[in-house]
């Protein structure tokens, strides 16, 4: 019995060694600023892709700022391109310009 408990105690004590390296490795790999960067900006891709999805799912139109309420509104704003400024039309509740 006590052959049995050295194996699991052994194999315990590789699992741990093995989720240790693996924790030391993912932050030394968050710690470089260009991976940092690739994660900021797949995050921020995601949100936006999040956004639009649950827009699209309940089919119903929503304030661009708050996302809860229903637009009475549309006002006009910039947005940056690679060619300059852009104008563009949002929608908006009268909540969120207060």
């Amino acid at each position: 019995m006590s052959h049995a408990r050295e194996v699991i105690s052994h194999r315990e004590r590789q699992q741990e060694a093995y989720r240790t390296a693996r924790r030391e490795y993912m932050r030394r790999w968050r710690a470089a600023p260009e991976n940092r960067a690739q994660m900021i900006a797949m995050q921020q891709a995601q949100n936006a892709r999040r956004k639009v999805e649950r827009s699209r799912d309940t089919g119903e139109r929503t304030c661009s700022f708050c996302r809860r309420r229903p637009p009475v509104k549309r006002i006009e704003r910039m947005i940056a391109t690679n060619a300059g400024f852009k104008s563009v039309f949002v929608l908006c509740c009268a909540q969120c310009l207060v």
